[in-house]
């Protein structure tokens, strides 16, 4: 390749280089861009986008050395391409410039120009005296805003890329979510999950006594952690098992079916197939759009720790497997991801079969899907709806498993299509797919901890509590109900009477703050049980802040220092949160 004459054509598209560019980020255009660079070249787009970040990378490596240190600066030889070059040079400053991290006051730190900026004298100065300092700013911050409050703590645990135990503590107040602390354990299990959760709240001054909900997945050391030792130390809370966990484990029973393993099997090779193919992919779009698809975006991956992308990816799949064989016989690849989806689609009985399956997952699954979506919305009012969610879900999962049940339009038409006798033995096999979801759903819905209350708390929303019970003696597993003043009692009797309408327009928030003034205590329960928790979704959000920020080029960050970092990248700006 004649590089002179590569960077001469790269200059002329600042989109590929200009990170102020107004379309710098988006991925179709700077295709079309290095398209239009390889044409000239007459090379590929992914070597001209290969050559251009070897190029790019060895002129910021040169400008590095140019910069005179100390006893060992000098002259350094010029790179050949450092003239020709020189139009990035804006854009480099600009990024040291603007990606920097918001971490308040830089007064302490000493700086060096560099390249028309500063950085630190010291390289280790960031990590030394300023990330401390404005750690404590943030978690001080933090702590004012829940400190008093009824607080629902969110515990999780995973494994990093460094092979640690991690375990993040995230406190709830109301709709807003904080992450607290991230704990690094050697060993875990029931007694050193509760003991870590204990000292975090003492080491932070929390008081036990204000904690009301403790939520956690359905493992059995969370479980055990619980009932054996936090339940005696925060007396006034319940425990909350997660309910996009339940809905997830159920959707799992499809996921491990026999019946539908070769489903399963597509959806892992076609993973492997296109994952980190960008060239596979472009000839997938071309060929999409040569069969008159609209819509050509890439099949979504199945990850095993984000729910729902099973089902999205099945969803994907059950629309375009009838396009598999022709596009990979046309690859002609002898890889073995290929070789399975071909081996699973050789004839059309397999073919058949498996789309069956896929279309009756495709549209089963879309029930769980929903309820999941709904629930994983932490920062509304979920908990008032997700009493009915989970009993509509457990009524459409038994009904399944009725012989005289369709499945949904597309699949009873695809068994419309089969034989009699195939037929009889497909309806058995996706009858019992319904019956084994329907047993894991009834074995953590029925037995769940918090459903009393989710029924209940049902009553705070105008449009379900005409159907209600109105006597006080009904609401006991409400905690203020349990021992109620006279004055909630007088101010609860009112509320029942008066069926104050919501309308349309105002938020069910918004409802029991105009309230205050009528039912003070009524609308100050309403107000914490109508964000009672239903799952530890932003526990796995900050899984996901976490595992960003730890990449293979931070791999020696200190424990210490990773803690602080993800939980101001969690937390944000805690001043654009609500006021205390």
């Amino acid at each position: 390749m004649d590089e002179e004459r590569f960077i001469i054509e790269v200059e002329k598209h600042t989109i590929l280089y200009d990170i102020t560019h107004q379309y710098y980020k988006d991925n179709v255009r700077k295709d079309k861009a290095w398209c239009l660079v390889g044409g000239v070249i007459g090379v590929e787009v992914d070597v001209c986008k290969a050559k251009w970040k070897s190029l790019r990378d060895a002129f910021v490596k040169t400008r590095k050395k140019s910069i005179p240190s100390g006893s060992a600066g000098g002259s350094q030889k010029a790179w050949k391409y450092s003239d020709i070059m020189s139009f990035v040079l804006p854009y480099i400053q600009q990024r040291s410039a603007t990606a920097s991290l918001c971490l308040g006051s830089m007064a302490a730190l000493k700086f060096v120009d560099c390249l028309g900026g500063a950085l630190p004298e010291n390289e280790t100065a960031l990590r030394q005296i300023h990330l401390p300092r404005v750690f404590d700013q943030h978690i001080t911050a933090v702590l004012e805003k829940i400190r008093g409050k009824k607080l629902s703590v969110v515990v999780d645990e995973t494994t990093d890329t460094r092979d640690c135990s991690v375990l993040n503590i995230v406190i709830g107040v109301e709709n807003q979510y904080y992450l607290v602390d991230v704990i690094f354990m050697d060993r875990c299990n029931h007694s050193t999950v509760a003991q870590a959760i204990i000292r975090s709240f003492h080491s932070n001054n929390l008081d036990l006594n204000d904690v009301w909900a403790v939520v956690t997945d359905n493992a059995s050391y969370c479980l055990k952690a619980y009932r054996e030792i936090l339940k005696g130390v925060m007396p006034n809370s319940v425990h909350v098992t997660c309910l996009c966990h339940v809905i997830n484990l159920v959707g799992e029973t499809w996921q491990h079916y026999r019946y539908f393993s070769d489903a399963a099997s597509l959806v892992a090779a076609m993973r492997s197939v296109f994952c980190r193919k960008p060239a596979r992919k472009r000839r997938r779009v071309s060929f999409l759009i040569n069969k008159e698809f609209v819509h050509t975006k890439a099949p979504p991956e199945s990850v095993g720790s984000r729910w729902n992308s099973m089902f999205e990816a099945v969803q994907y799949h059950a629309e375009h497997v009838h396009l598999y064989r022709e596009f990979l016989l046309e690859e002609n690849s002898s890889a073995q991801a290929v070789t399975n989806i071909l081996s699973l689609l050789e004839t059309e009985e397999k073919m058949q079969a498996l789309t069956v399956k896929l279309t009756f997952i495709a549209e089963g699954c879309s029930k769980l899907m929903t309820a999941l979506t709904i629930l994983e919305g932490t920062h509304r009012t979920t908990a008032v709806s997700a009493y009915n969610i989970m009993e509509d879900l457990g009524s459409y999962l038994v009904n399944g498993t009725a012989k005289t049940c369709g499945f949904g339009a597309k699949t009873d038409e695809l068994l419309r299509k089969t034989g009699v006798r195939e037929r009889k033995q497909v309806l058995d096999d996706l009858h019992d797919a319904f019956h084994l979801a329907f047993t894991k759903f009834s074995k953590h819905w029925d037995t769940h901890p918090a459903r009393e209350i989710y029924k209940l708390i049902r009553v705070f929303d105008p449009r379900q509590a005409p159907a209600m019970e109105k006597r006080m003696e009904a609401y006991t597993s409400l905690i203020p109900m349990a021992n109620p003043s006279q004055e909630l009692s007088e101010q609860w009797i009112a509320y029942q009477h008066s069926r104050e309408p919501l309308a349309a327009d105002v938020t069910l928030a918004d409802y029991w703050r105009g309230m205050s003034m009528r039912f003070p205590k009524v609308a100050e329960m309403a107000m914490s049980y109508i964000y009672f928790p239903v799952s530890s979704v932003d526990c796995e959000r900050s899984f996901s802040k976490y595992k960003t920020l730890l990449t293979d080029k931070r791999e020696a960050l200190t424990e210490l220092n990773t803690k602080r970092l993800t939980i101001m990248y969690f937390n944000g700006d805690v001043s654009d949160r609500w006021k205390t």
